[in-house]
């Protein structure tokens, strides 16, 4: 995390496969627990997509003194775990207490996208649960996959003074705007459905913020089409996975 002011600042959750993440070792070096990637990247924070293939839940876990968790939190009431396949390859997702509830809530079969920590036990990493939610529309699975993809492609382009035009950064332009919806073809056949409320909000910050951060009564005068009430729940669940961070009480900026 990163201090700003008084207040604290979470890291952004990278996207990342599932083979990425379990090819890749914990380092504690930094002063925190997060994922050293091959590059040399480090993450403490990872946002993964996959298909729900195994859970478990049990109460009154604390009888069970046979495991180290190397948990935030005491394993001393309700404990969950379910295993994600992204066809990368499979990795366990755990929580305790308040959060277990919360994650036993998936089912088998169910598409769900999670924002957890890195954690490692007995040598093999799995994902401290923070938040999710369930996967219905199969472009944002799209979306998932291309945005890693732009990620490697960002990773792997040398120091140049090229335009993004150029050969050599044309496969990223294309992904950047596909991501924005704007890719205009002459069938249609690429379009994504209309850009949601999240991603107007983005728009939105991202647009006027001139480094101190959008007021809210800003974004809901842009966003005027909507509710009050639907912008702070969009907001809250923004705050919540890392996207956004409020940097002075009411001002809110994108956190990458």
């Amino acid at each position: 995390m990163a201090a700003i002011g008084n207040l604290t600042r979470r890291d952004a959750a990278r996207r990342l496969h599932v083979k990425t993440i379990i090819e890749s070792c914990l380092d504690t070096s930094v002063g925190q627990m997060v994922l050293k990637l091959n590059n040399g990247e480090t993450c403490g924070r990872i946002r993964l997509l996959g298909l729900v293939v195994d859970k478990r839940f049990k109460n009154n876990f604390q009888k069970n003194t046979e495991l180290d968790y190397n948990s935030e939190e005491q394993p001393d009431g309700f404990y969950a775990s379910i295993t994600l396949d992204d066809s990368t390859g499979v990795i366990n997702v755990r929580a305790w207490n308040n959060q277990a509830v919360l994650l036993n809530k998936y089912n088998l079969g169910d598409m769900v996208e999670i924002i957890g920590k890195p954690r490692e036990y007995n040598g093999r990493v799995y994902i401290l649960y923070e938040c999710g939610f369930i996967v219905e529309d199969i472009h944002w699975w799209l979306l998932h996959e291309l945005k890693i993809l732009l990620d490697e492609l960002s990773g792997s382009d040398d120091a140049c003074n090229s335009s993004e035009y150029t050969s050599g950064n044309i496969n990223k332009y294309i992904i950047n705007k596909f991501i924005e919806n704007e890719l205009d073809t002459s069938q249609g056949q690429l379009g994504l459905c209309e850009k949601s409320l999240a991603d107007k909000l983005i728009d939105v910050i991202h647009k006027l913020d001139r480094g101190d951060g959008v007021l809210f009564t800003t974004i809901r005068e842009e966003l005027k089409e909507f509710k009050t009430v639907e912008i702070e729940d969009v907001l809250k669940q923004l705050l919540k996975e890392g996207t956004l961070y409020e940097c002075k009480p009411q001002r809110y900026r994108r956190s990458y």
